[in-house]
């Protein structure tokens, strides 16, 4: 049996998706969990994934001044 897998996650995707995991815990106690830690793990991943590639941006700006003033 071949299952599939979702490896790419939104973040409005996972916001949503938390929200209702949430709900279901509130309602229905720990059982979902598990869930809820996978889901804001995902979202932790994204979130990292564009705090690089800010700070890589930010850099290369950074590189970009330092390079036109020492120009003469």
């Amino acid at each position: 049996m071949t299952r599939a897998v979702h490896s790419e996650f939104t973040e409005e995707w996972l916001l949503k998706a938390i929200d209702t995991v949430s709900f279901c815990i509130v309602e229905d106690g720990a059982v979902y969990a598990p869930i809820l830690e996978r889901l804001e793990h995902e979202l932790e991943l994204i979130r990292r994934k564009d705090d690089v590639v800010a700070r890589a941006r930010r850099n290369v700006e950074l590189r970009n001044q330092r390079l036109s003033q020492a120009l003469p």
